[in-house]
C-alpha cells in the first residue's frame, strides 16, 4: 500500500483485534503513531479493547490522556471502553471517574460500570448504579406513583 491513512490502519487493528491478536494490533496502532496518522474514535475503541487484555495501567493511562488530546471523549464508545479497561485494571475510581464525565451515557456504559463493581465485590456500589438507573429510566419515561 503506496500511502497508509486512518482507515487502513484503523482496519489493521480492528481485524487483528477481533481475532485475537492483540499484541499485534497494538504494534501496528505504534506504526501508526509513529507514522504521524492521527487515530480517531473507531481507533480509539479498538485499541483500548485490545490493551484491555493486558494488566497495564501505564499504558491504560497513556490512552487516557490521548483520548482527551484529541477530544475522543465525547464519543460514548471511547469513554465506556475506557471505563472498561480501567474497570479490568481494578482502578475503579478511575472508572468512575471516566464514566462520571461521560457527556452521554447509554445501557452498555451503565452495564461496564455495574459489571466493574459487581466483579470486585462492591455490592452497595453496584446496587447504587441499579437503583440509579432505575430512577432516571423512571423519570425519563414518565412514570407516576
Amino acid at each position: 500500500m503506496p500511502e497508509k491513512n486512518c482507515v487502513s490502519y484503523t482496519t489493521m487493528i480492528m481485524g487483528l483485534a477481533q481475532n485475537g491478536f492483540y499484541d499485534d494490533a497494538i504494534w501496528v496502532f505504534g506504526k501508526m503513531r509513529n507514522n504521524g496518522v492521527v487515530p480517531n474514535e473507531v481507533t480509539m475503541a479498538s485499541i483500548i479493547s485490545s490493551y484491555a487484555h493486558f494488566d497495564d495501567i501505564q499504558n491504560v493511562k497513556l490512552l487516557h490522556s490521548l483520548v482527551l488530546k484529541l477530544g475522543l471523549d465525547v464519543f460514548v464508545l471511547v469513554s465506556t471502553n475506557l471505563v472498561h479497561l480501567y474497570c479490568a485494571s481494578s482502578h475503579l475510581e478511575d472508572a468512575r471517574m471516566v464514566f462520571n464525565e461521560m457527556p452521554e451515557r447509554n445501557v452498555v456504559s451503565w452495564n461496564v460500570m455495574l459489571n466493574g463493581y459487581a466483579k470486585a465485590g462492591l455490592v452497595d456500589l453496584a446496587r447504587r448504579i441499579v437503583s440509579r438507573v432505575y430512577w432516571q429510566r423512571r423519570d425519563f419515561l414518565g412514570y407516576d406513583d
